[in-house]
């Protein structure tokens, strides 16, 4: 199974959806019949590597870090406590939107956000959550 899955992440870093993953390495086996695997184990193993990668959040906000300096012209910047200010000021029209499982992760995202006085959107808050349950919205 090991040079099944180091064939499988190479094939996945070439952007191959996961049913054709199964269908190649299927093949080289001499059909489905054939195959100590199914398209199930594929997944799971997808999943199982995917935790262990780097914090997302972390790695997307340090690799933004870093832009600036390869482009001049690029600006970022994180102000986590205006989004305090922003509730307060701003805090009147409350919209709290759970997004059902339609992230990579399947996993419910959470929105918190506003409109401020020029009709515009401001998120207050987003995260994405493990479960939906009373105590983890609390």
């Amino acid at each position: 199974m090991e040079p099944d899955i180091r064939q499988r992440n190479h094939i996945k870093e070439l952007e191959t959806s996961i049913p054709n993953i199964f269908r190649s390495l299927s093949s080289q086996c001499g059909g489905y019949e054939n195959a100590n695997f199914s398209i199930k184990d594929i997944h799971n193993q997808v999943t199982k590597q995917r935790r262990q990668l780097p914090d997302d959040l972390n790695f997307a906000m340090a690799y933004l870090e870093t832009l600036p300096t390869r482009d001049q012209k690029l600006f970022y910047s994180v102000e986590k406590d205006t989004k305090r200010l922003d509730y307060d000021l701003f805090g009147d029209v409350l919209v709290f939107n759970t997004t059902y499982k339609k992230n990579r992760y399947r996993l419910p995202a959470v929105i918190f956000l506003g409109v401020n006085h020029h009709n515009q959107t401001v998120v207050f808050s987003s995260v994405i959550v493990l479960n939906e349950r009373k105590s983890t919205y609390v």
